[in-house]
This record gives structure tokens, sequence and C-alpha cells, in this order.
């Protein structure tokens, strides 16, 4: 297999192994996501690096009728992207994740 890391410009692999990452938008079960997160998580450095930062994915609880045992399919996303990679999941909408960072961050003094 080829070594897709030539398509990914040098600053943009440093960025990715070199600071914490946020996830908003994407479904964490969704083919496309997973296909770029195992990018992520190859990249040089792996998870020492990643380890010394915080990563939080802002995803949308697994829909009733699209996943056939929504609570378990949420207990098991957790518990994979916390062993895996580190990764909080915050279970709200992008907009609800904002909304609540722009309040702690008013609220920090």
């Amino acid at each position: 297999m080829k070594n897709n890391k030539v398509f990914v410009p040098p600053v943009v692999r440093s960025a990715l192994a070199n600071s914490g990452l946020l996830f908003l938008g994407f479904q964490l079960d969704d083919w496309n996501f997973r296909i770029m997160f195992r990018a992520i998580l190859d990249q040089e450095g792996g998870r020492g690096r990643r380890s010394r930062y915080a990563h939080v994915a802002a995803q949308i609880d697994p829909e009733e009728g699209r996943i056939l045992e929504p609570l378990r399919a949420r207990k098991y996303l957790e518990s994979y992207f916390q062993q895996e990679a580190a990764i909080s999941i915050y279970w709200g909408s992008p907009e609800d994740f904002a909304r609540d960072l722009l309040e702690r961050w008013e609220g920090r003094s």
C-alpha cells in the first residue's frame, strides 16, 4: 500500500501531531470520518505526542432508527475514542458545544 503522507503538507502533519484537536460536524461512525481519523492516528509521534493535548469531538446522539441500539453505540463510541486517541466526546450539536464553550469562557474569572 502506498504511503499517503506525501499528500499532506508537512505543516499540516505537524499541526495534527502537535496541537489539540476539535472535531465538529462529523458523525463518528461515518466511513469518511473514520478514514480521516485513522490517518490522524497514524501521524508520526502517535499517541505520545497527542496525549499532551486535550481533544474533543462534538457528537450528536446516535439516532433511533439509524442505529439499532443507540445507547450501546454511544457507550462504544465513548470507550473507543477515549482509549484509542484520548478524545473526549461532547454529546450535542456543534452549536450546543460552541454555546457551552462560550458560557464557560465568559464565566472563567
